[in-house]
This record gives structure tokens, sequence and C-alpha cells, in this order.
């Protein structure tokens, strides 16, 4: 073990990792794809919540890709961590509740036993991330940490906000954001804070602002703002507590592969996942037809030049089984659809608006997808 003084002289100008916490809520993958055991799932790894939290409530095959190691290796991280320690062990070390580091160093031990030797020497290499924990260090949680204290006072200070997680129902929520939080004021820091100038060179890399002039990016998330504290159960919504105070403070938020049932189901059904070091697309590229039928896309089309994403979608139509469902997310661009494939892929977007209503991180837009194979476009004509 690495002595106290060295684990303070780690720099962190680099990022290791993007994202220490999937922005993708998975009960609405679950209800969009319709997710059963017999599904053979597709997904972005990102920081691993959205494959633990799916497989916690269904024993389905998942195979999570990611093209940075980073983010696989927290993803691995995290199932390691569910494998060997019990749900508030666990929630702490990770970093969604408070722990000292000290503790998290005696539980990344247990945790190691659970990692291949790659993932040993990665996390032995940078012991400064269990400080906070490494859900604290992707670049865009660094990044927003930095606000979070400024957005609390605008807000109207930290002891209001709590009284929006008093609410009993959604309705008293909306009446208690619009009488007592002031958001009125956060607007201006929006602007600050997902200025393409400041946010692009410091929040997500470049890459995710290839579409930034579809629209004004912080107007657009200042307007769903409201829905992210009043729609759902702010005592439930892990996004919600996580994003305005730094941690879960209530334990019936913390994401299903961290509630007892979930670990239960994950134990018994972990080698179920497989994490994959390949993009999306060349993993459907380099698959038999018929060896996913279920695809959670995340934001990928935002990430994509549109050719690129086009010829993302014709491999789905390709190697899709029949009856398969995707679910696209995006806060830029979604691309509109060439004619060839207006027949193949469905969208329904209303179905996406309510998907939006119910989902706890509403700052993107959803698009359902019904996928169809040639087929099932044959027998239909």
């Amino acid at each position: 073990m690495e002595s106290t003084e060295t684990l303070r002289s780690v720099p962190l100008g680099r990022y290791l990792y993007d994202f220490g916490l999937s922005q993708d809520d998975p009960m609405t993958e679950l209800r969009a794809l319709d997710i059963n055991p017999d599904d053979r799932l597709l997904c972005v790894a990102s920081a691993g919540e959205l494959p633990l939290s799916i497989l916690a409530h269904t024993p389905l095959l998942i195979d999570a890709v990611d093209i940075s190691t980073g983010q696989l290796h927290l993803s691995k991280l995290k199932l390691a961590t569910v494998l060997a320690l019990d749900p508030e062990e666990a929630a702490q070390f990770l970093g969604y509740i408070s722990c000292d580091r000290e503790q998290r160093l005696r539980l990344l031990s247990r945790v190691e036993e659970y990692l291949d030797e790659s993932g040993r020497r990665f996390w032995d290499d940078h012991l400064f991330f269990f400080k906070k924990g490494p859900l604290h260090y992707g670049r865009h949680e660094r990044y927003m940490a930095k606000f979070r204290r400024l957005g609390l006072y605008l807000l109207g200070g930290e002891k209001k906000l709590y009284g929006l997680f008093e609410c009993e129902n959604s309705d008293d929520q909306e009446e208690y954001f619009d009488k007592v939080l002031r958001s009125d004021v956060m607007k201006r820091l929006f602007y600050i804070v997902f200025h393409p100038k400041l946010y692009k060179r410091r929040g997500i890399p470049e890459q995710g602002f290839i579409h930034e002039g579809e629209r004004n990016l912080a107007e657009f998330l200042f307007s769903r703002f409201r829905s992210f504290c009043t729609s759902t159960p702010a005592r439930e919504n892990y996004f919600l507590q996580f994003s305005l105070l730094g941690s879960v403070v209530y334990y019936e938020a913390l994401p299903a592969f961290l509630q007892d049932k979930g670990i239960s189901v994950i134990r018994l059904h972990h080698h179920n996942i497989r994490y994959r070091h390949i993009s999306y697309t060349d993993i459907i590229g380099q698959s038999p037809e018929g060896t996913y039928n279920k695809f959670a896309l995340s934001n990928v089309c935002d990430w994509m030049k549109r050719d690129a994403f086009i010829n993302l979608l014709q491999l789905i139509v390709e190697k899709a089984d029949v009856s398969s469902k995707a679910l696209l997310r995006y806060v830029h661009c979604a691309h509109a659809l060439p004619e060839d494939l207006d027949q193949a892929i469905v969208p329904d977007p209303g179905r996406g608006e309510l998907l939006c209503q119910k989902d706890r991180f509403p700052f993107y837009n959803l698009v359902p997808m019904d996928i169809r194979v040639r087929e099932e476009i044959i027998q239909e004509h």
C-alpha cells in the first residue's frame, strides 16, 4: 500500500474516464426495451450502472462495450464491488455515500479479489481515487463539483433543498419547487456551466460537441431542470441527490444493483455480463445475425457524424434478431433516417416523450424504436 503522502501527490491533470456515474436511467431502458430473461442486450458500458441495474432486475445476457479502457475498468470495479461487499459497504466504497478514505482502502483489498490482474494494477496505480470514491473522479463529475456549492446557494441553500425530499408526491414536489426553490436564479448558472467554450474543454470531450449548433445546450438543459427535480420521487432518485448534494442521502435511492435484492440476483448471474473493449459499431459488424435483440444505444448519435450513425443503424437492421427493440437518447441531434431504413426502423416519438416524463435524468430526448428485419417486412407485405 502506498504512503499517505504518495496518495495525496497523484496528479489529476488527466482524466482516466469521462463519466463516474452513467447518465442513462436503467428503469427507462427496462420500460422501453421490454426486457425479459430470454433477451440478448447490447449496451454502452459507460460508468457501469446501466448493465448492472438491468441484470439486477432481469438475468438476461448482456454485452457492455466501450472504447475507453478507463470506463471499462470502472464498470468492472462496480461489478467486483457488488460481488465482494454488502450494499452499504459497496455504496461507501464507490462514493455514492460518504465514508473516510482509510475505510475505502481497507475495502479495496476485498474488492480486488474479484478483479483480474489488469484491474488490480489499474486501481493500485490510482489509489487517490478512493479519497472520495471512484464515482467522483470522472471528468464530468469533477467539473460539475466545482459549481455544486454555488448551485445550492442559488437554489436557497441545502436546508431548503431537503424540503424537496420530504414531499409526498410529484404534485407536492412541483408546488415546493415553484414556491420555495429559487430556480429562476439558477438559469444564469446554467448559462455559465454549460457554455460551449467552457463545458467542452472541461466537462466532456470535444467529440461530444460535434453537433453543438443544433441547439443552445444551456437553455435546453435548464428547460429540463424542473422535471429533474419534480417528475419522479426525489427520495428515490440517486441522480438528483448525487448531482445536487454530491452523495446519495437516502438508501432507498441507491441504484438497483446496490439494493439487497439486486445484489442477490447479480451474484447468481454475474457471468451473464461481458465487458468488451470495442466500439458499438464494430461489435455488431463482427457478430453473427441474431446475436442481439435489444439495443441500448445511449446517446451515441451525439458523438457520431451522420454517416457513421446511419451506418450503425444499417448494421443493426442487418444483424438484429426478429422482434428487436432499441432505445436512443440524444441531446443535440438524432439524425434523420434515410428512406431505405424507414420500413426497417420504426421510431415512436410519442412514447419517447412519455418515457422522458418518468426518466430520473431527463436531460436527454428519448427515441424508442422497433427494429424489423427483412423477413418481418416481407411477411407484412
